[in-house]
């Protein structure tokens, strides 16, 4: 009978055990609330490993962690050579993506850029995974953006040494850049339509926080198209700015002449002084947020004084 009762007390005692340990084991899952940029609160179980990542600046920043995506975008034209190895899928601007692609590999999350705003429904509902929509169109969406990404992944001190590299590289750029602050035009496109960056775009931001001072286009924003609005050559001509920063879709077809080949745009003061820098759309419309110290680097470079350049290249040779 005592031996009874003393089994009894002890499977007791293991039941409470047990159910102290339960949530213990429990707790080391953590619900984070994103509000993306669809202004959705989207809530993901933390920390994930099973990311399907179809913004190219998380695909490159989770690399820079040491950790990898389980499915990366198809970008034009080459890819970078560290996403050789990473399994990939479209995603088609008008069809969307394969979803029975990803559905087999499981994401934990989806992440992609807000102008597949109307894929994500299907997405949520097809994989059972939340679905974030994370745009860059400033440094400090940039940051929160990798900051989130770092507290989903269980890397935060990562992210936070990835912010702090990032700033210092900004402010050595700043603090080299002198008293100068030239009146900038920024511009993407073909040779036959160009859209102008705003201050709201990635490039406007770093062409602003650089030194720069970013002649807005006279639209404020392009549907589909964040950050954009479209121009003509009579708001360039309007605005005649020192420099003019140009970021090409494609490469002229032969036999069009583009704005290049315009009697007005010959005259205007940045084309005179030899200051229409051609930056990759890669860094800028493809990829923002990718290699963010060579964009910022590669931008700062644009906005030096044309004889401060020249002086430099001279004591190069």
């Amino acid at each position: 009978m005592k031996l009874t009762r003393i089994a009894t007390l002890a499977a007791g005692i293991a039941a409470m055990l047990t159910l102290c340990i339960t949530p213990a084991l429990g707790a080391q899952t953590d619900s984070i609330t994103v509000t993306d940029a669809l202004k959705r609160k989207v809530e993901v179980e933390a920390p994930v490993t099973r990311v399907a990542a179809f913004s190219p600046f998380v695909v490159d920043a989770m690399l820079d962690f040491e950790t990898k995506p389980v499915l990366r975008p198809t970008l034009p034209g080459p890819n970078p050579e560290r996403w050789s190895e990473l399994e990939t899928v479209p995603f088609d601007h008008s069809a969307g993506p394969p979803l029975e692609s990803i559905v087999v590999t499981d994401p934990q999350v989806i992440i992609l850029p807000s102008m597949y705003a109307r894929f994500v429904s299907p997405l949520e509902r097809s994989t059972g995974a939340p679905v974030l929509a994370l745009d860059v169109l400033s440094l400090e969406e940039l940051d929160r953006n990798v900051r989130t990404l770092g507290r989903l992944l269980g890397r935060t001190a990562d992210a936070e040494q990835w912010i702090t590299t990032r700033q210092e590289h900004l402010e050595t750029l700043r603090e080299n850049a002198g008293d100068t602050e030239p009146r900038v035009f920024a511009m993407f496109g073909t040779s036959r339509a160009f859209y102008g960056f705003t201050s709201n775009s990635y490039l406007g931001d770093l062409i602003n926080k650089l030194g720069g001072s970013l002649v807005e286009p006279p639209a404020q924003g392009s549907r589909g198209f964040p950050g954009l609005a479209q121009i003509s050559l009579e708001n360039i001509i309007a605005a005649d700015p020192d420099v003019i920063i140009l970021v090409r879709h494609a490469t002229p077809r032969e036999g069009e002449e583009g704005l290049e080949g315009q009697p007005a745009w010959r005259e205007l003061s940045a084309v005179k002084s030899g200051r229409v820098i051609t930056l990759p759309d890669r860094l800028f419309v493809t990829c923002p947020g990718s290699e963010p110290t060579a964009a910022a680097s590669l931008v700062a470079e644009a906005l030096r004084p044309a004889a401060l350049t020249a002086a430099d290249t001279d004591g190069e040779r």
